[in-house]
C-alpha cells in the first residue's frame, strides 16, 4: 500500500472486526446533521408533520423517547473487495451517565494519548481531529462516553498498536451495560485500575472479606505469600505487592474516607506464610484499626448466618452525583456494578453482617490476643 493511500485511509476509516471499513467522515457527517439534540426532538418533529429522518437511517429503537441516551444512526462501511457503499446499522446505544467502565475507558484513552512522543495535549487532538476541543478530554475525565466508531477514530490517529485498538473499542461498546464482567487479563487491570481509583475518590468505603485479610489491609510479606503461593509471574509479584500496599496511603490523606471493614475471623487463624507472617499481619490490622475513620469489626466464627458468607465485596460512595460502586472478585474475573438496586442489596449485607459482628473494640483485642498466642509459636 502506497504512503498516500494508507495516509487517505487512516484519514477515512477503520478497519472493524469483520473486515469492513468504517468511512469516519460519512459517519461523522450523519451523526452532526442527523443526531438531535434531545434525544425526544427528532420524534416530536415526526408527531408535528415535520421533516422526517431520511430512510437510510434508523435510530436504535431503545433509544427512543429516553432522556438518558443518545440516538445512534446507522454507521457507514466501506468492504475494500466490493467497492460498494452500503448503511449498516448499529446495535449499540450511548449512556450519556458516566458508568466505572466508561471511567476506566476514559482512563485508558488518556494512556494512549499521554504515551505519544511528542505528547500532544487533549484540546490539540480534538481539534486535530476536527472535533470541539474539549471532547477528548471530556471522554478522557468519563464526563462524556464515546462511541466505538470515535475510539477506533482517535486510536488510528495515535497509531497505537492492533491489540490495544480492538480492546478499548470492545469496550466502547458495552460502556453502557448495567454491570461489567472483566474476564480478560487486560480488562481485569483496567477493572482493578477502577479499584484504586475509586479508593482514592471514595467518601466512605465498605469491605467485607470473610475468609482472607482484604487486600486494603494486607502486609508486604502476607500478600507476596499470597501471590507466590497462587502462581503469580515471578516478574510481576513485586509491582503488584506495592501496588496493594500503596492502597492503604488514602488513609493518610488530609481528609481521609471513612473505612469500615467487615473481616470473618477465619481470616485470622489461615496460616498464610506460617506463623510469624500471620502475625505481623494481625499487628498491623490493629493499627489500622486504631485509626480514627476506620471501623474495624470481626465476625465471629460462631455467629449465625450472615451475607459475608456469600462471598467477598467492596462498597464505594463518592460525594456529589456520582453514583456508588461495588467490586466483587473471582478467581477468574473481576465484577463491577453501579446501578442502584445492585449497590442497595449489597449496602443493605453489610448492615447484617455488622449485626453479627463483634464491636470494634472487642475486635481489636481479640485480633491482638490471636496475634500473640502466634508470636508465641515463633
Amino acid at each position: 500500500m502506497s504512503g498516500l493511500m494508507r495516509r487517505r485511509r487512516d484519514a477515512e476509516g477503520q478497519q472493524t472486526p469483520c473486515g469492513s471499513w468504517i468511512d469516519r467522515r460519512r459517519t461523522q457527517a450523519a451523526l452532526g446533521k442527523l443526531q438531535p439534540k434531545r434525544p425526544c426532538q427528532s420524534r416530536e418533529r415526526s408527531q408535528k408533520g415535520g421533516p422526517q429522518e431520511p430512510p437510510n437511517f434508523t435510530r436504535h429503537p431503545n433509544c427512543a423517547g429516553c432522556s438518558m441516551n443518545i440516538p445512534i444512526w446507522i454507521s457507514w462501511h466501506n468492504s475494500p473487495t466490493g467497492g460498494r457503499m452500503q448503511p449498516v446499522r448499529a446495535d449499540y446505544a450511548l449512556s450519556m451517565a458516566a458508568t466505572p467502565k466508561s471511567a476506566a475507558l476514559g482512563q485508558a484513552l488518556r494512556a494512549a494519548r499521554e504515551a505519544q512522543e511528542p505528547r500532544v495535549s487533549a484540546s490539540g487532538l480534538s481539534v486535530r481531529l476536527g472535533w470541539s476541543p474539549s471532547t477528548v478530554g471530556r471522554w478522557e475525565s468519563g464526563a462524556r462516553v464515546p462511541s466505538p466508531v470515535d475510539v477506533a477514530t482517535l486510536l488510528t490517529e495515535l497509531n497505537v498498536s492492533a491489540a490495544l485498538r480492538e480492546e478499548l473499542v470492545a469496550m466502547a461498546t458495552t460502556t453502557g451495560d448495567r454491570h461489567w464482567v472483566a474476564m480478560t487479563i487486560p480488562e481485569q487491570r483496567r477493572a482493578l485500575a477502577a479499584l484504586l481509583e475509586a479508593e482514592r475518590d471514595a467518601r466512605e468505603i465498605t469491605i467485607v472479606s470473610p475468609l482472607l485479610v482484604p487486600g486494603f489491609c494486607q502486609s508486604a510479606a502476607y500478600a507476596r505469600a499470597i501471590m507466590q503461593t497462587g502462581q503469580v509471574p515471578a516478574h510481576e509479584i513485586e509491582p503488584r505487592v506495592r501496588t496493594r500496599v500503596g492502597r492503604r496511603d488514602v488513609l493518610a490523606e488530609d481528609n481521609p474516607p471513612s473505612v469500615q471493614i467487615l473481616l470473618g475471623e477465619a481470616a485470622l487463624h489461615r496460616l498464610i506464610g506460617g506463623p510469624a507472617i500471620l502475625a505481623r499481619q494481625l499487628r498491623l490490622l490493629q493499627a489500622i484499626g486504631g485509626s480514627p475513620t476506620v471501623d474495624l469489626r470481626v465476625v465471629p466464627l460462631a455467629s449465625p448466618w450472615a451475607p459475608d458468607l456469600e462471598g467477598p465485596y467492596d462498597l464505594h460512595t463518592f460525594e456529589g452525583a456520582r453514583p456508588a460502586t461495588v467490586h466483587v472478585e473471582t478467581r477468574m474475573s473481576a465484577i463491577v456494578l453501579h446501578e442502584p438496586e445492585h449497590v442497595t442489596e449489597y449496602r443493605n449485607a453489610a448492615v447484617t453482617v455488622q449485626a453479627v459482628a463483634m464491636p470494634p473494640r472487642e475486635s481489636s483485642e481479640f485480633i491482638g490476643e490471636t496475634a500473640t498466642r502466634l508470636e508465641q509459636q515463633t
